[in-house]
């Protein structure tokens, strides 16, 4: 894979959330130790959610339970945390839906 040199935007109380051209940012939330992609528009990360998501065949059964479950099982959740090995698929599904990957801002906290 060939990704492109990404800028590092260091200070986010000096810098905008959203730079020039940037739709999504990464950063490392430490203390849930998960990586964490914010969008500029909510159906961005629902797309993203769903590409990344699984029917759950166990819910039809879980509900004659009386158990409440979800349809899908996601592994990008509604916050837009996912685990640190899925980061290279994510990073090439941006990749693929958006042109390139240069319309990710990375946090300092992600080096």
């Amino acid at each position: 894979m060939d990704f492109p040199d990404f800028t590092v935007y260091d200070d986010p109380v000096n810098t905008e959330i959203f730079p020039d051209g940037k739709i999504f940012r990464l950063s490392f939330d430490s203390t849930v130790r998960m990586l964490k992609l914010v969008c500029k528009k909510y159906e961005l990360l629902e797309d993203l959610r769903n590409a990344f998501s699984a029917p759950n065949t166990s819910s039809f059964f879980m509900s004659q339970y009386g158990y409440k479950t979800e349809a899908k099982l996601y592994a990008v959740n509604k916050f837009g945390c996912f685990s640190p090995g899925l980061l290279f698929e994510v990073l090439e599904y941006i990749k693929q839906n958006y042109g390139n990957a240069n319309v990710v801002a990375i946090s300092n906290n992600c080096k």
